[in-house]
């Protein structure tokens, strides 16, 4: 089993993935409510792509722009299947907090995500028990970059509410 720690700012869509004290890679997005994010992990390079409601989200090779995998989801419960050399990963969150999240192969949980959510910062980790070593780098980018949309999209409710009740 591999452990990983991430780590972001709550304002920022950017997050860092560790592996102990060495970076492991990143998610940079081109803003908060941006479409597009850069993503490293590894030393592999990817593109992020998204509909602004996330129905759909895919993940680019970062070299040549070759399509890998496609995520069809539902923002407002964290859920959602991809498709990765043929084989079938879902995700859901484990509570309505979406403070904890996962990716399922045939029915097993395979990575498993925790918030350690503070008011200023966002930081968890990330427990791998796979052995879809092909898929990792795919799903623990994926499952961060959902996750965070997830709670952008919760922000944006909640500051619509507010501005309709003023």
């Amino acid at each position: 089993m591999e452990n990983f720690t991430w780590s972001k700012d709550l304002v920022s869509p950017d997050y860092t993935i560790n592996s102990g004290n060495e970076k492991m890679g990143f998610i940079r997005s081109e803003g908060l409510f941006g479409n597009r994010a850069l993503a490293e992990f590894d030393g592999k390079s990817f593109l992020i792509r998204r509909d602004f409601f996330v129905s759909n989200l895919e993940i680019f090779d970062g070299k040549h722009e070759a399509r890998l995998a496609s995520l069809s989801s539902n923002f407002f419960t964290l859920r959602g299947e991809l498709i990765i050399n043929g084989k079938r990963f879902e995700i859901e969150a484990k509570n309505g907090l979406q403070s904890g999240w996962m990716w399922k192969f045939d029915g097993e949980e395979i990575i498993t995500y925790n918030s350690d959510a503070k008011l200023s910062r966002q930081r968890g980790t990330i427990e791998v028990a796979t052995v879809c070593n092909e898929e990792i780098e795919i799903l623990i980018l994926m499952g961060l970059y959902l996750h965070n949309h997830v709670l952008t999209m919760i922000l944006l409710i909640f500051i619509l509410f507010i501005l309709a009740i003023l």
